[in-house]
């Protein structure tokens, strides 16, 4: 991690990569890296947004997440690693990451890469981890997954 001028302390390329294996050996997944480049892009994206403006460590968080998600760089544990990788980002900043519920933390990554969750839902879910937020995500998620099927069984 880097920090420069007082600002957030930012995810380094080997921060991701040291998160990735993190999570792959716990199910003896393999290592697979499949581009380093695009892993790279995605960590830096966040850097440059910070440079550009957006401060608010939720969205830069959401950033990280979306990111990593959408460079799709890693064989294995793609939305283990976006999403712990932007909670150790809010950590590393001083905020308390305890109080998340898995099942909306989990619907929100996939709102983040199906696209019916935006970045900034899901930063302002990181930021108010409520009932009532949680809530909204995991509607969002069940819609999404209705739509799904009526097109399918439309199609059918």
């Amino acid at each position: 991690m880097f920090q420069v001028d007082g600002g957030p302390c930012f995810l380094e390329l080997e921060d991701v990569l040291a998160i990735h294996l993190e999570q792959v050996v716990i199910t003896g997944e393999p290592i697979d890296i499949l581009s380093k480049g695009q892993l790279e892009a995605a960590v830096t994206n966040v850097q440059t947004a910070y440079w550009y403006g957006v401060s608010d460590h939720f969205q830069l968080a959401a950033k990280y997440a979306f990111g990593i998600a959408k460079a799709h760089a890693l064989l294995q544990g793609n939305k283990r690693t976006r999403l712990v990788s932007a909670l150790v980002f809010l950590g590393a900043q001083g905020h308390d990451i305890s109080g998340y519920s898995n099942t909306a933390l989990e619907a929100g990554m996939l709102g983040l890469v199906e696209g019916f969750i935006s970045t900034e839902e899901f930063a302002e879910y990181l930021r108010h981890p409520s009932l009532s937020s949680s809530a909204r995500i995991l509607v969002k998620s069940l819609r999404h997954s209705f739509h799904q099927l009526l097109q399918r069984n439309r199609r059918e």
